[in-house]
């Protein structure tokens, strides 16, 4: 069950944006609702979920809205169920994330839809972050590094964690044995970008980020 702040904000922001486009002032909801489960068919209790986006119906075809940027999240129950507050008027797109799984998306779902979202086991990266220093490189602990999935719709996902004392880091599971084509997974770090291929069929593992700070004047 959502969190009732989670509720009352996003109703409250899909009512002003209807007012100040002159939409109908219909705040009718009709939730969308399912089951996580793995690829076994067990159900999967605790898994986070949040709304990345949502789409206004206009005339025969559908318009992007809103891009939840931070979002707030929410939680499978102990059964694996879910429920997103809908609007009359719109679609919505739902992440899910949870250890050990990689990630999966509900996409462009109706309010009043029942749904079966199926977290499946991915591959796992990992590798290690170097800062170059004179007399050789040098491991930065607790460096931010993430992983993020986007398309050209604009939405996204983004897993971080922060490299150990050694500067390891790892995402466990988090790349899909495949994707949509259409989607780039990529590795960040410090602004830098590096793609990733869920299509490649060997491991991402033993990445090493360099870091090169230079000093003006040479």
């Amino acid at each position: 069950m959502l969190r009732p702040s989670f509720v009352v904000l996003l109703l409250a922001f899909l009512a002003a944006d209807l007012a100040n486009r002159g939409g109908p002032q219909d705040t009718a909801t009709a939730p969308i609702r399912g089951v996580v489960t793995d690829e076994g068919g067990a159900t999967l209790g605790g898994v986070r979920y949040w709304i990345s986006g949502f789409e206004r119906r206009d005339g025969n075809s559908w318009r992007l809205l809103h891009r939840s940027g931070e979002p707030r999240y929410a939680w499978t129950g102990p059964d694996g169920s879910f429920e997103v507050p809908g609007h009359a008027d719109l679609r919505y797109d739902v992440d899910f994330d949870a250890d050990g799984y990689s990630p999966a998306f509900l996409l462009q779902a109706e309010p009043g839809s029942q749904h079966q979202v199926v977290m499946r086991k991915g591959r796992t990266v990992s590798g290690s972050v170097v800062q170059q220093v004179p007399g050789g490189p040098k491991t930065v602990a607790h460096a931010p590094v993430s992983v993020r999935r986007s398309n050209p719709r604009g939405l996204w996902f983004e897993r971080k964690v922060a490299t150990d004392a050694d500067g390891l880091f790892v995402f466990r599971h988090v790349l899909p044995i495949w994707e949509d084509g259409a989607c780039e997974w990529s590795l960040d770090y410090a602004g830098a970008r590096l793609s990733l291929d869920p299509d490649d069929v060997e491991g991402v593992d033993d990445i090493l980020i360099e870091v090169r700070i230079e000093r003006e004047g040479g």
